[in-house]
């Protein structure tokens, strides 16, 4: 009675399955069925997939035309904000009591006062003072990198992004092997050997370089820079005084600048740092150890020390670790330890003039440069900047006082 066991397969074939799929004897149908859905689903796809590669192709060609008709102009890539007819109504409608007076007279509150909207005046004929910010503040950009693929696609982020803002940029490397201006030095690349590396940087840039830019400012290949408002804070300080800005930290007795987060070395700086610091005793010789560390004990030996960089508020405008950190992530412990002031974490952390963010992706630095350069408010024009009336020396001397007003009085 039993069947046998070639016999039950065949049964199992011819029966159970065409039952599990729609219905017995229904194999040849449940087959069409089956593969024209597939068929219909594969054209959908490919129907889908065309339409997104062309918007993909439209928009890389209309970033394409709009770099040709920009040319080789050596002026920074910025954003033209659109004359908006309401926009100077808008400006016209703030509170008095909340606004700054760069006219050279004290405004109603002794202190420049911040509000919802900062206390600066609104324009939205901004450009117009950025370009005296780029002609009057000129900042050498140096990028510490070293040669691997990794690095490259930082240095293709950094070079596509804020360093356009640059007056000069460099990028210091032991082999050119990038698509961009690079200097070669002769030093071992390595951690342990930073510190050597930034020794001849330095005596580079003051040698080749030190008359003719008013800054030089050292970044890594992983740091987000707003050069405007880099520019703003250095128009409120001297170049031909020493000056040593950027993130201020304390190890031991010493004050530094956190070399992730960038700082700048005026003109003076730069030559009293070749010419003084480095022959004395207490500049570490060697080629190891901690650059931006050793870099702060140098100068302090002759009198350099950090300057503080927090604005009216309080809040860092140098920021040592990524944006997500600051806003988002628990803070690592050393931190605090290091720094020589009270931090707040989140919100309250940062200045709305922040120039710096450091341990950035360069998916995130693209990221950053459409969010600073490229998203707008509409209705809102842009909250800080000055009043873009008359020569580009009174133009300058406004935003030179309003700097200083905005600076931490602590």
């Amino acid at each position: 009675m039993g069947i046998e066991k070639g016999k039950e397969e065949r049964v199992f074939a011819e029966s159970e399955w065409p039952r599990r799929l729609g219905g017995g004897g229904c194999m040849p149908r449940c087959d069409f069925r089956f593969w024209a859905g597939v068929l219909i689903g594969i054209l959908l796809t490919l129907l889908y997939t065309e339409h997104r590669i062309a918007n993909y192709v439209r928009v890389f060609d209309q970033l394409k035309h709009e770099k040709e008709e920009k040319g080789a102009n050596n002026k920074p890539d910025l954003e033209q904000r659109p004359n908006f007819p309401d926009a100077q109504h808008l400006e016209d409608d703030m509170d008095d009591e909340h606004q700054i007076d760069f006219s050279g007279q004290k405004s109603k509150n002794e202190e420049p006062h911040l509000h919802e909207d900062h206390g600066l005046l609104h324009s939205h004929e901004q450009n117009n003072v950025t370009d005296v910010l780029f002609d009057r503040v000129q900042v050498l950009c140096w990028i510490m990198t070293h040669p691997t693929t990794k690095n490259i696609k930082k240095v293709t982020a950094v070079n596509e992004t804020w360093t356009k803002r640059c007056n000069k940029v460099i990028y210091f490397n032991t082999y050119n092997n990038l698509s961009v201006e690079t200097v070669e030095l002769n030093f071992t690349e390595g951690r342990n050997y930073l510190w050597d590396k930034t020794k001849r940087v330095l005596v580079y840039l003051h040698k080749t370089y030190g008359t003719k830019y008013n800054w030089f400012f050292k970044a890594d290949d992983d740091t987000f820079v707003v050069m405007e408002n880099l520019r703003y804070l250095l128009s409120g300080h001297d170049p031909n005084e020493p000056h040593y800005i950027g993130c201020g930290f304390k190890l031991h007795k010493y004050f530094y600048n956190s070399g992730g987060a960038g700082y700048v070395l005026s003109r003076k700086a730069l030559e009293l740092f070749v010419t003084e610091a480095l022959p004395k005793k207490e500049c570490p010789q060697g080629a190891g150890g901690p650059e931006d560390f050793h870099l702060g004990k140098c100068l302090n030996s002759i009198g350099v020390n950090v300057t503080d960089t927090r604005d009216l508020t309080g809040k860092l405008r140098f920021l040592p670790l990524s944006a997500v950190s600051h806003f988002i992530d628990h803070l690592p412990s050393w931190l605090e330890k290091y720094l020589p002031y009270e931090y707040h974490h989140k919100a309250a952390c940062c200045s709305n003039l922040v120039v710096t963010f450091h341990y950035i992706t360069p998916d995130m630095m693209y990221l950053l440069e459409f969010f600073t350069y490229h998203l707008s408010i509409f209705g809102r024009p842009a909250p800080y900047t000055v009043q873009n009336i008359g020569t580009t020396d009174e133009i300058f001397e406004r935003i030179r006082q309003s700097s200083i007003d905005f600076t931490n009085k602590d």
